[in-house]
Formats: C-alpha cells, sequence, structure tokens
C-alpha cells in the first residue's frame, strides 16, 4: 500500500509540475514550447542550431530553455528552423538558413536573431522553408524559399531574405502556411491560395500560381489549416472542408484515393467544429463539444489513441480537455489542454517527444516543465537508453554522479527490481512487456525515468 501511495504520489507530482504550458509548435524532429512565465523551451534535434541555445550538441532529450527572456508570445516551426514573436511585436528566428527565411542571406543562427524590422506584426506562420505573415495594417508579406511560388507576390526569384508584399490588399484576416504553398483568408470571409496547394473554382487545371487566387465561392470561411499538400478549413456555420492531397486519408472523406492539387474542398461529414489542424499525413480537430477526433495514417502513433490503426474518417481521440495542436512535417502531436499540461505522442526521434525513446510512441507522454536549475543538475546528466529495451539498460551519467541505488517499479507501486552500488547498467529482460519507472537515487536527489520494455 505504502508503494503504491508513492507511485500515485510520484504521478501526481509529475503532473503537477507539467502544468505550465501555453504555446506549443513542431519541426523537423525539433519542439519548441512557451511557458506560462513567458519562457521559451526547445528539445528534440539541434543538428541546424534549431535548438536555439548556441550550443554544438545534436539533439536534447528534455526541454532546454532558450536564452533567459520571459516575454515571448507566439511560436511557429518550419524545416530545422524556429520564428517566434515577443509582447513588443517583434519577430525572433533561429535555425536553418537556407532560404534566407531568417532575414540574413546565408548560414545557420544558433541563437534568436531579431529577423526583421517593426514591432507591429500581428500573425505569422511557417512552411517549410518560408514563412507567411500578417501585420496589424491587414497587409500581407512573405520570405524565405520561392521555388514554388508560395511567396505569392509574382515573382520568378527562388527565394527572398526580406519580407516581399504579397499584392496592395489591406484586408488580410488570417494565413497558414503549407509545405509550398500559401492559405488566407480576407476581413469579407473569401479563401485565397497559391503556391502548390492551389484548388480554385476558377482555375482548377493549373498546378500553381505565384499570386493568391479565390478558393470556392464561400464568403464566410474562418479558419484554415494548411498541411503538407492539402488544407483544412471551416466556416462560420462550423463545417469543415478538405482537398488537397489524400494518399493516406488525411482528408477524412474516408478514402485514401489520392486525390491530389485539383479537387475543390468538400464537406467531412456533417458535425460542427472548433478547430482543425493539417499535418504531414494526419489531421486532428476538435468538435463544437469540445471532443478530439483524428484521421489520417496512425502507423507511427500520431494520433494519441494507444493505436497505431489508421482511419479515413474521423476517429475519437479519448484525450480531455484538448485546447490546442502542434503538427508539422513529420507525424508527431502535441496536444496542449484546459490545464496547461503538454502531451505528445508519434514518431520520436533526435528526442523531439522530450523523452530518449525512440520509434513509435502510441501513448501520449506528459512533458515535465523543466527550470534552469532542474535542467542544469538532473535532465542533462542521467538519461537511459535503450528506450525501449527488451534486456539491458544502460545508465548515461555524464556527470559521473554517485549513483546509491537503482530500482524498477510498475504501474501499481510494486517494486519489482533494485540493485545497489554505484553501476551504468540494469538486466531487466525477466521483465513482462510494459512501461516501468526507474527510480535513480544519488544520496541527495532522487530521479524517476519511464521506460519501455519490449
Amino acid at each position: 500500500m505504502k508503494k503504491l501511495l508513492f507511485t500515485l504520489l510520484t504521478l501526481l507530482s509529475l503532473q503537477l509540475q507539467a502544468q505550465c504550458w501555453k504555446e506549443v509548435a513542431i519541426g523537423n524532429f525539433h519542439t519548441v514550447a512557451i511557458q506560462e512565465n513567458g519562457s521559451l523551451w526547445s528539445w528534440g534535434r539541434n543538428s541546424e542550431g534549431q535548438a536555439g541555445t548556441g550550443s554544438d550538441l545534436q539533439k536534447y532529450e528534455s526541454p532546454v530553455q532558450v536564452g533567459t527572456a520571459l516575454d515571448w508570445k507566439k511560436i511557429s516551426a518550419g524545416s530545422d528552423f524556429v520564428i517566434a514573436q515577443k509582447n513588443d511585436g517583434t519577430l525572433w528566428g533561429w535555425g536553418n538558413n537556407s532560404f534566407g527565411q531568417l532575414g540574413v542571406s546565408s548560414g545557420i543562427i544558433k541563437t534568436p536573431i531579431q529577423i526583421v524590422p517593426g514591432t507591429d506584426w500581428k500573425e505569422f506562420s511557417c512552411g517549410e522553408f518560408h514563412i507567411i505573415a500578417l501585420k496589424n495594417d491587414g497587409t500581407m508579406w512573405a520570405w524565405g524559399s520561392d521555388e514554388n511560388d508560395q511567396l505569392g507576390n509574382g515573382s520568378t526569384a527562388n527565394s527572398s531574405n526580406t519580407p516581399v508584399h504579397i499584392g496592395t490588399d489591406s484586408t488580410w484576416k488570417t494565413v497558414s502556411a503549407g509545405q509550398n504553398s500559401g492559405l488566407a483568408i480576407k476581413s469579407n470571409g473569401t479563401l485565397w491560395s497559391w503556391g502548390v496547394l492551389l484548388n480554385t473554382y476558377q482555375f482548377e487545371d493549373i498546378p500553381g500560381s505565384n499570386i493568391p487566387l479565390q478558393v470556392e465561392f464561400y464568403t464566410d470561411w474562418k479558419y484554415i489549416s494548411c498541411g503538407y499538400y492539402y488544407a483544412l478549413a471551416i466556416r462560420e456555420n462550423g463545417t469543415l472542408w478538405s482537398w488537397g492531397r489524400n494518399s493516406e486519408g488525411q482528408l477524412g472523406n474516408g478514402t485514401n484515393n489520392g486525390d491530389f492539387l485539383f479537387s475543390r474542398p468538400k464537406q467531412v461529414g456533417t458535425d460542427t467544429w472548433l478547430t482543425a489542424h493539417a499535418g504531414l499525413y494526419s489531421s486532428h480537430a476538435i468538435k463544437s463539444d469540445g471532443s478530439l477526433w483524428a484521421w489520417g495514417t496512425n502507423t507511427e502513433g500520431s494520433f494519441g489513441n494507444d493505436s497505431t490503426s489508421s482511419f479515413y474518417s474521423p476517429t475519437a481521440i479519448s484525450q480531455q480537455g484538448v485546447i490546442k495542436i502542434a503538427k508539422g512535417i513529420r507525424n508527431y502531436t502535441g496536444f496542449i489542454n484546459n490545464e496547461n499540461i503538454l502531451k505528445m505522442c508519434g514518431r520520436s526521434a533526435s528526442g523531439c517527444l522530450a523523452s530518449s525513446i525512440t520509434g513509435n510512441v502510441p501513448t501520449p507522454t506528459t512533458v515535465i516543465c523543466s527550470t534552469a536549475n532542474l535542467q542544469e543538475n538532473t535532465y542533462t546528466q542521467l538519461s537511459v537508453y535503450p528506450n525501449p529495451t527488451s534486456g539491458i539498460l544502460n545508465l548515461a551519467n555524464t556527470n559521473d554522479l554517485n549513483i546509491e541505488k537503482l530500482t524498477v517499479i510498475d504501474v501499481t507501486g510494486k517494486t519489482l527490481l533494485e540493485q545497489r552500488n554505484n553501476t551504468s547498467q540494469l538486466d531487466v529482460q525477466q521483465l513482462p512487456a510494459g512501461m516501468y519507472f526507474l527510480e535513480i537515487n544519488t544520496g541527495e536527489t532522487k530521479q524517476h525515468i519511464k521506460f519501455i520494455k519490449e
């Protein structure tokens, strides 16, 4: 009973430590998030400096703080780069700059720099290698790669490291950048598209456009999300629409027929929706009753329903209170609920799920709210590998801490294994397949690391 109480208290403590997140964005096996106190954190791949720490480390398997500023407001991630906004309206960026998306001519940027002038930026969205942004005056701008006309300004140049004005309108309301495309809504409710993802009622037989063209004839669009060559949109009446690529059932229409480029928006079911999020090959959306749904490919566990079965129509996901969803150019997903808890699932590599686990993770894992002190004294010093493991669990102890005892505890609180003295390995091959906690006792501190036995 004491063991059970201990484990329950441990899990409660971890949950309480997780109630701090307010924004999250996903890139190319790299994740970035903002805590409620305005601090900025990142984890996952760092091969292009996308962690923003200035370090040459190739990856972070737990959250690391980006600088010390406490005034971060919004974030968006592209392929190996990040754009973030501070409370004063300025835009900052770091990571891969191969197409000038960070506002300079070339090179990798390893710490945040102000990428464009001005404090009047209202909204922004990252594609694979480009950015589309709106100013407070309703004008729309873009910069970065233009190899597929995704900057939408009519230019034939391949890229721009400074913002280019898209048209002359000042009535743009919201924007979403896709793989090599752009999608935007005007204040009159009309929907517009450019780049590769061009599906319009006027021009159904052309491969793309370097200027915005109107999509469909409705004038009551209110929400958009542009993914990997497909898009989702919601009208004022709450109906959900999808179009574009459907090779994995990501359109939610019950098929995986591969529709591409020329399909016009079609309604998804008859329900009403609040938000919808397009990713690589899967989609998530929240209905008007607050329930969470997903469709498309789930072979890597990105739905978050403890399964790797795929569905081509909206399927209920039993997570409660989800209010924000992050999807990117890889098949993993982040969820923030109404208690500010962040959970992640899907394809795990380079620490992108804030853990050392690699492979498919269909069960959402909670991202703990690190602090600078915890990050320095525990999480960067102790980890286990391989995870999942089929036999030997190795302990990475970079600062040579004195390990007094290792204890394996199951989810009911029962102690299954115990090993004393300074050690770097633990044989767990006799354990049944499942999830366990490794308690590491250094005499001064205790750390609990979750691991999977295959």
